[in-house]
């Protein structure tokens, strides 16, 4: 990871935006997910649960199975969970690398690219996000 610095502003916004999303985990964790299936359709083949073959798009968002995925669930490593971590590290940008290292070889496993754990998909979703809650992008 290069040598990131966040200023304190900066900081701030990130907490004060994941407040906001915290508040409502299954719409934006969906919204993310429904732009990740957008640029990567073929993603959606990685998430089979108990030999459910979906057949669509929609069919994997709309499952219990994918929601529980996104949601925040006791300490459950969940999708939700993760970006909850690194907003409770902003302050110790090293651990937070170290952190999201171990996870990226998790999913690796499970036929997971590199290339797809991609900010562009942060870099498009946050923004188009961000203006219903008048939150600077």
């Amino acid at each position: 990871m290069e040598n990131v610095q966040l200023s304190e502003p900066q900081k701030e916004l990130i907490r004060d935006t994941w407040q906001i999303v915290n508040q409502d985990q299954i719409h934006h964790g969906t919204v993310l997910f429904t732009r990740l299936f957008e640029l990567e359709p073929e993603l959606v083949f990685l998430f089979q649960y108990n030999s459910a073959n979906f057949s669509s798009v929609q069919e994997c968002l709309n499952s219990s199975e994918f929601t529980e995925h996104i949601r925040k669930v006791s300490d459950s490593r969940t999708v939700m969970t993760v970006i909850d971590a690194a907003v409770r590290s902003l302050d110790s940008l090293l651990s937070l690398e170290e952190y999201l290292t171990g996870l990226g070889r998790k999913h690796r496993a499970t036929g997971v690219k590199l290339e797809s754990f991609n900010v562009r998909i942060l870099s498009v979703t946050v923004p188009q996000q961000a203006h219903k809650y008048n939150l600077p992008e």
